[in-house]
């Protein structure tokens, strides 16, 4: 990634990356994955967001990623993250917002979200 990251120019035009935007993934295990990237670009003033919406449950067995059933909100949305070189824990996918399996991609399900707090 950090290889991908360098060709797209982030040495010169970014601020840091954005992981598990749109997915369940554990927050511990992307910090250590944005982290990781971080470290391999050799850029410490970069910083990581963490998309945290919807990882609450963390990831279905199988790794599904279209409006799977059993998930959780997520740590709440903060800049006081308490890790050096991650910026802050974000709702980068709004809570509710289906993927396209369960609705259009983007389409806001009540019932879907109400299932997030559950």
């Amino acid at each position: 990634m950090a290889d991908r990251l360098r060709r797209a120019g982030i040495e010169r035009y970014g601020d840091g990356i954005a992981v598990n935007v749109s997915n369940f993934n554990a927050t511990a295990d992307e910090v250590r994955y944005g982290l990781s990237v971080i470290r391999e670009l050799r850029r410490p003033r970069l910083g990581v967001v963490v998309d945290t919406s919807r990882n609450g449950a963390g990831p279905t067995r199988k790794h599904s990623f279209c409006d799977p059933p059993g998930r959780k909100l997520g740590r709440p949305p903060t800049a006081a993250t308490g890790i050096p070189g991650i910026d802050a824990f974000l709702w980068v996918k709004q809570p509710g917002q289906a993927d396209g399996c369960a609705a259009g991609a983007g389409m806001f399900l009540p019932g879907y979200a109400y299932r997030l707090t559950r």
